[in-house]
């Protein structure tokens, strides 16, 4: 082409440069075809706030791919599990979110109170003691014994208290409240890697099956913290 263009007259340099300028011109439009329009917020995608807002996310990605690198040959997508869930389902996960918000905020407060502290200076685990004890009515969930002693219970600066994993966390690495509870460090020291039910006498495990009853009836603990407090043996928790 450049040989016959040299022969009609065309300097190559100018050859050369309309080259450049149609392929230039053909790679516009192809990049256009490629790129993915955006959706009509009347498309079935915009019924659903959280799936359109995914989908939509996901073409900026893919155009900004496309612009940089040209077409993919493929692309392997992983769709959130939040997507499957009903709306209900997620608004319940937002209640209960909110929820634990506010209550680790008045925890805080509460913290600062009782320990004399910043709330700057409060940290995670004391918390997670404050609302464990609150969960427990400031008592060892072992041994009922009452906590008199708040501030020592969150700062534990005498070792006094401990917060153990219900089930041995080797055997369900569950490390979330649903696991965990308040207890004098001697209790917990008797207990060892076992579940509360295969330490406490006969009389201790009538009296704390009420207690953890009281507490499930009554919503102070959800359905999984009830079974790993009722949980008479280890066998098959591998």
């Amino acid at each position: 082409d450049a040989i016959n263009a040299f022969f009609d007259g065309t300097l190559v340099g100018e050859f050369q440069a309309n080259v450049q300028q149609d392929e230039f011109s053909v790679s516009i439009k192809t990049e256009k075809l490629l790129k993915l329009k955006p959706f009509d917020n009347n498309s079935e995608y915009a019924q659903n706030p959280v799936v359109f807002r995914a989908i939509n996310e996901t073409r900026k990605v893919v155009n900004a791919i496309v612009q940089k690198y040209g077409a993919p040959n493929a692309m392997n997508i992983e769709i959130a599990s939040e997507l499957n869930k009903s709306f209900d389902t997620r608004q319940k996960i937002s209640t209960q979110q909110n929820k634990n918000e506010k209550e680790r905020k008045n925890a805080i407060k509460q913290i600062s109170l009782i320990t004399g502290l910043d709330e700057r200076e409060i940290r995670p685990q004391y918390i997670e003691r404050y609302l464990l004890g609150e969960l427990q009515g400031w008592r060892c969930m072992y041994s009922n014994e009452e906590i008199t002693n708040k501030k020592e219970a969150i700062l534990n600066k005498g070792k006094q208290y401990e917060i153990d994993h219900i089930v041995p966390f080797s055997r369900i690495l569950d490390d979330t409240l649903n696991n965990k509870a308040l207890v004098l460090a001697r209790e917990n020291q008797k207990k060892g890697a076992r579940t509360p039910l295969m330490y406490l006498s006969a009389e201790k495990e009538k009296e704390f099956k009420q207690r953890v009853n009281k507490l499930f009836k009554g919503n102070k603990i959800t359905e999984k913290k009830y079974r790993c407090f009722m949980l008479e043996s280890l066998v098959g928790e591998d």
